[in-house]
């Protein structure tokens, strides 16, 4: 049995879905935020998956350079306008990329974001490789922030009791959005069990400073102590 998506379809699905994400999603979470208020002043920030850009333009309000990566160009135009309509757009980089192949220099920034983008990878090799690539992008020290959705919520209870017989696949699953015009749109998502993020985060040469779960997502804070090996 073949992935149930593909990039290129997911592609397609937030393309669909642009302006609806962008009216349900209007302020960073409380995690994101208090994260942003450990950091110092003025660093270049890299945010993978950034979506709509409710991330990136409070990274930029905070007074930090953000370079903002997506694939959905329509992700990238409602994330335009709102950093005009914040006044960032000159601190917000806006680039329409692949967050497996991020065409960043090596050791360019100090602090990557990867927020509820991680697990829209279809495959466990690419989302491997995305890390890699994000261990790429930063400096010797620099941070990363990595959330993904928990499997073990208690709407996806039956669905994990039946994801335990499965040989293959395991935690992958089509999860439907209503449009504005009320179609039920299925989203991919590849939903983390517990310790598996970690497990990830730690083979692509990351050092994990932090792990906890709030809100039925699984967050990492993760630095990089060797380098670009």
């Amino acid at each position: 049995m073949g992935p149930l998506a593909t990039k290129a379809s997911v592609l397609r699905t937030y393309e669909e879905i642009a302006e609806d994400v962008e009216e349900r999603r209007q302020t960073p979470w409380t995690d994101v935020i208090d994260f942003e208020k450990t950091l110092p002043r003025g660093r270049i920030v890299l945010e993978l998956g950034c979506g709509s850009g409710r991330n990136a333009v409070h990274f930029a309000i905070a007074g930090h350079r953000v370079i903002a990566i997506d694939f959905a160009r329509g992700m990238l135009g409602r994330a335009a306008m709102r950093a005009k309509e914040n006044s960032v757009a000159g601190s917000v980089n806006l680039i329409q990329a692949d967050v497996t192949a991020p065409p960043i220099k090596d050791s360019s920034v100090d602090v990557c974001l990867y927020v509820a983008a991680l697990h829209h990878l279809p495959t466990r090799h690419e989302r491997i490789g995305s890390l890699e690539q994000l261990r790429g992008c930063l400096r010797l020290g620099g941070k990363a922030f990595v959330s993904v959705w928990a499997f073990e919520q208690r709407r996806f209870q039956r669905v994990l009791e039946r994801h335990k017989l499965k040989k293959e696949g395991f935690g992958d699953v089509l999860i439907p959005i209503k449009s504005k015009d009320g179609q039920a749109i299925r989203r991919f998502y590849h939903l983390f069990v517990e310790g598996e993020l970690e497990q990830l985060i730690a083979e692509a040469g990351l050092e994990i400073g932090q792990h906890f779960k709030s809100h039925d997502n699984y967050f990492v804070v993760a630095v990089n102590l060797h380098g670009n090996r």
